[in-house]
């Protein structure tokens, strides 16, 4: 997810000018956050790519709701949860 200057972006999240700017290591996705705790490495794909999710559920200041809650039963997704 990258945002340049675009409205609703979250604070935790670099502008894109931003990135790389101070000489940090540009290969690893979290340095394109201001404050890495937002997310959650879930692995690494090479030396490039990393997986992460949002921490929404653990957040306090989260609008989402859990993620038990966003369907009703296992029928209604894909995901089988």
């Amino acid at each position: 997810m990258l945002w340049k200057e675009a409205d609703g972006k979250p604070d935790w999240v670099k502008d894109l000018d931003a990135v790389g700017e101070n000489g940090e290591e540009i290969e690893n996705p979290l340095t394109q956050l201001n404050d890495p705790s937002s997310v959650e490495p879930l692995g690494n794909c090479g030396k490039k790519v990393i997986l992460w999710w949002l921490r929404v559920e653990a957040r306090a200041d989260s609008k989402f709701p859990e993620w038990h809650y966003l369907y009703s039963s296992p029928e209604d997704n894909d995901l089988g949860c």
